[in-house]
């Protein structure tokens, strides 16, 4: 079905088994000292048995002047070996994968545990205080930064620590080194970038010197028959000259090839323009892959490139096209680790595939370890995620067909439960289908592919599915289950203002639906929930308006607090883009015919509109809990009719909840703290 995707390649004196391969990507999964954890270990041992033909393990810090995560892979001194060693052996485990380790030196980028080692100065190629203009990952790097130049002293020192890092992961039983040299966080391209770097010497003369000795040092103590590979930046895709080119970086891949190198792992983008590094939901598929492209027409060795691919059709017409010979993934692999095995055995269907929503896997920027929205196990240990028959399995009843009542019957239905689920609409996925992925002009569709997935899982598991059937107590007392599971989600919550309910102001809700006309001028009223369809209409043509309480804007319903810089900085770019006038800060006082009254630093004025939409937060929809309760019936309340929150709490309260009932199980209510 997939036969580009399936043939073996050759790397230097290596042959993976196919053309699928995990990209780097960050767990933080080790503890302070960078030690791997049984949860790392894990990690990649459920990687190694997805069937992969390479996978390459997170950033691995060479020196510890070059630290960026707190809970980041470490390898400069022999007591990390072990570790390691664990992690090769675990991903060698599954008899597919070759297993490559990703070598960094942070430099001016160095987190908080190397600026305590460092007094507070980051090492750098020069004194530049402040990145390029554009969006930045405040979370990872600072805006701006304290570092100094480095002397010849502390780059030989840096090279060997890229050396000896390499010896050590050859001893750790790895097939091979990869060195980190995109993206802005890392020392090697900050080499590279003409913005950073502005020496006066040989290593400022030729940027891609300090790239090029580190490759050559490396391949000269390793030998021949271990891999040395690159990632390195297509483009930094920033005005000119503030980042290096397409055309320098393909006059620079024939000098790293000299220097030895097997494979390119090719990327673009910099934390200052971060939508292209990690390619949020509103890019679009495959995003990266011309550039890619180009990077290949120039290379006798194999590329690897990755850009928000989450389809096997997807990652086998790039392959086919020549826009790259190995498909790379990273936040997919973390919402299915068995991804290839699954397209190798022709099971595309049973793929989770990555919503791009940044929530669990964002969390990472923030120095919390790794989840996944749509993957609950991702990050934790099989005593915690794994699923045993039920000791006394029982008739369960789930109302609501969102999100996380499909995945409350899914797993129940897995541990031999009867369960049978009832949706009051005439179809399923909820809020996700008809708010977060259905709306127009904003790129949003990828968020459906949860509830793709798991209508296909229930109807391969043959769980009975009542469409267009409202649960009443009523209907409760005639099914008489042994427990019911509320997934009932949540309804919009509308504010107690004058005006709320006069004829042309309708809810978000009442738009996506499609059920009323919207004139020409809007006012959205809501600076969160209502930032995408402030958009949406936008560019539409309309004249909007996007009114906020707070000082907070484009948080969307499905953004984790605080949110991923990427998403949110690119959805703010869009606003302004599309001119929407945003008006912060403003208390709402009535909603009159033609607009709205608000006031704003003690200033009263009315903004003209002829619809307005209201998108403030939203409520549970919880009614029927407290009367099952009463009548003794054992019921649990799962997803946004606990508390409406985002897709991960969803999925994960209802995982949680269908893992741990049995039939004699007692009342009960239940969420994810």
């Amino acid at each position: 079905m997939f036969p580009h995707l399936q043939q073996s390649i050759k790397v230097g004196h290596t042959t993976f088994s196919n053309r699928m391969a995990v990209l780097p990507t960050q767990k933080c999964l080790t503890n302070l000292d960078g030690y791997a954890t049984p949860e790392a270990v894990e990690a990649y041992r459920v990687l190694g048995d997805g069937g992969w033909g390479l996978v390459i393990v997170e950033i691995t810090v060479v020196h510890p002047k070059g630290m960026i995560f707190e809970y980041g892979m470490h390898l400069f001194e022999d007591t990390h070996i072990t570790g390691h060693r664990q992690i090769a052996e675990a991903i060698h485990q599954g008899g597919t994968a070759k297993a490559v380790c990703q070598l960094l030196h942070g430099g001016r980028s160095a987190a908080r545990s190397a600026r305590m080692v460092l007094g507070g100065v980051r090492l750098a190629p020069s004194v530049v205080l402040e990145g390029p203009p554009g969006i930045g990952m405040e979370a990872l790097v600072p805006a701006r930064v304290e570092c100094k130049e480095m002397t010849e002293e502390e780059i030989q020192e840096a090279i060997e620590g890229f050396v000896s890092a390499s010896v050590r992961a050859k001893s750790a039983g790895y097939d091979g080194v990869e060195v980190h040299a995109a993206n802005g966080v890392q020392l090697v391209h900050q080499f590279m970038s003409p913005w950073f770097n502005r020496r006066q010497d040989r290593w400022g003369q030729d940027r891609a010197a300090f790239a090029i000795e580190v490759i050559r040092r490396i391949r000269r103590v390793v030998g021949p028959e271990f891999i040395v590979a690159i990632r390195v930046n297509a483009s930094d895709m920033l005005p000119e000259g503030m980042g290096l080119t397409l055309e320098e970086m393909q006059s620079w891949v024939p000098r790293f090839e000299e220097a030895g190198i097997n494979y390119l792992n090719v990327i673009a983008g910099t934390v200052f323009n971060p939508e292209h590094v990690v390619p949020p939901i509103y890019q679009p598929r495959g995003v990266t892959a011309e550039l890619i492209g180009q990077i290949k027409q120039v290379t006798r060795v194999p590329v690897i490139g990755g850009g928000k691919i989450n389809d096997p059709i997807l990652a086998e017409k790039l392959v086919t096209e020549g826009k790259m010979d190995i498909a790379g993934f990273s936040r997919q692999a973390l919402a299915d680790p068995d991804f290839a095995r699954k397209t190798v055995e022709g099971r595309s269907d049973d793929i989770r595939r990555c919503i791009y929503c940044d929530i669990g896997c964002g969390e990472i920027f923030f120095m919390t370890r790794v989840r996944c929205s749509v993957n609950y196990a991702c990050g934790r240990l099989p005593q915690d995620y794994e699923l045993s028959p039920a000791r006394s399995p029982g008739r369960v009843m789930v109302v609501g067909g969102g999100v996380a009542g499909m995945e409350a019957a899914r797993v129940l239905a897995l541990r031999n439960h009867r369960v049978a689920l009832y949706e009051k609409s005439d179809h399923l996925g909820g809020n996700v289908s008809d708010l977060a992925g259905n709306m127009p002009r904003v790129n949003t569709h990828d968020v459906n592919s949860s509830v793709d997935y798991l209508c296909s899982q229930l109807q391969q598991l043959q769980v009975p599915v009542q469409m267009g059937v409202e649960v009443t107590p009523e209907l409760v007392d005639e099914v008489q289950p042994d427990v019911v599971i509320l997934a009932t989600g949540s309804q919009p919550f509308i504010p107690d203002v004058p005006g709320v309910q006069e004829r042309g102001v309708i809810t978000l809700d009442d738009y996506l639906k499609g059920k009323p006309e919207v004139g020409n001028t809007v006012i959205v009223w809501g600076g969160n929930y209502g930032s995408e369809v402030a958009l949406s209409l936008a560019r539409q043509g309309k004249t909007v308006t996007l009114v906020s309480d707070t000082d907070e804007v484009a948080l969307t319903p499905y953004m984790p607090q605080p949110a991923t810089a990427v998403r949110q900085g690119l959805l703010l770019r869009h606003l302004d883009e599309a001119n929407v006038n945003i008006k912060l800060r403003c208390q709402v006082k009535q909603i009159v015919p033609g607009g709205m009254v608000v006031q704003s630093d003690n200033r009263e004025e009315t903004l003209e509109a002829n619809t307005v939409i209201v998108a403030q937060r939203r409520q549970p929809l919880d009614h029927l809990f407290q009367g099952l309760l009463a009548k003794g019936m054992p019921v649990y309340k799962v997803g946004d009719c606990v508390e409406p929150k985002n897709i991960l709490e969803a999925v994960h309260t209802a995982y949680r909840v269908a893992r741990q009932i049995e039939k004699t199980i007692g009342p009960a209510v239940y969420s994810v703290r």
